[in-house]
């Protein structure tokens, strides 16, 4: 029955079940339902989805919770839909629009049926030593704010922060760009009031911690990405 050679129906690209979008706590985007791994010499694929791991963290099946139209070849997309067939919109955002605030830009997200649900804002940088931040808007929460996680850890340590990445930056530009942190992706810690409500790495995955969390607006900032 376990024998050497016996597939799973996963691992024969049979169609994968979709998960309800409301109880995603982790997701990231991509084709695959199935990674390489010790037991597997190619990966097992399907359509582009946002995609939630279950089973085995080793080993896991990447199920899908929310797709791409069919013609999407990238993340460059405004739009995932309930369907891999894209006939039923799960969640979209509008075009970026000025806030009133000066240098912020303002994406409005909406439903499928086209209700605003929400909005991100791109907040433009104080200074060129840091990169620009992030804000998500939920109706009646407080604002959810997303800063490097590197700063966020005990007093002083920005300063220090701030120096390390200079050094970083130098070092990776001197050895070509191929230094650990020239390849480790930015992560984000998303909070309201204190409370950790998310953490996201650039074009990697995304962790959501409060329940009360709208997750269509995860997947909108998750489309726009770190950009």
């Amino acid at each position: 029955m376990f024998g050497k050679g016996k597939e799973s129906s996963a691992d024969r690209g049979e169609e994968a079940p979709v998960l309800d979008w409301r109880d995603v706590s982790e997701f990231s985007f991509g084709r695959e339902l199935r990674r390489v791994g010790k037991k597997r010499r190619k990966p097992v694929g399907g359509p582009y989805a946002v995609r939630v791991p279950t089973g085995d963290p080793q080993d896991p099946l990447l199920l899908p919770c929310a797709f791409f139209a069919p013609d999407v070849q990238g993340i460059s997309a405004s739009r995932l839909y309930e369907d891999a067939e894209a006939q039923h919109l799960l969640v979209s955002y509008d075009p970026r629009e000025a806030s009133g605030e000066e240098g912020v830009w303002r994406y409005r997200v909406r439903d499928g049926a086209g209700e605003e649900i929400g909005a991100i804002r791109r907040i433009p940088p104080a200074n060129r030593m840091v990169k620009h931040t992030w804000r998500i808007d939920q109706p009646g929460r407080p604002d959810i704010v997303g800063r490097n996680k590197l700063a966020r850890t005990r007093p002083g340590a920005a300063k220090w922060a701030v120096g390390r990445m200079i050094g970083e930056a130098l070092a990776s530009a001197t050895a070509g760009d191929e230094s650990d942190s020239a390849r480790r992706p930015r992560t984000l810690e998303w909070t309201a009031d204190g409370e950790t409500v998310m953490t996201s790495q650039y074009l990697g995955t995304y962790v959501l911690s409060a329940d009360w969390l709208d997750r269509r607006l995860a997947f909108a900032y998750a489309l726009l990405r770190d950009q």
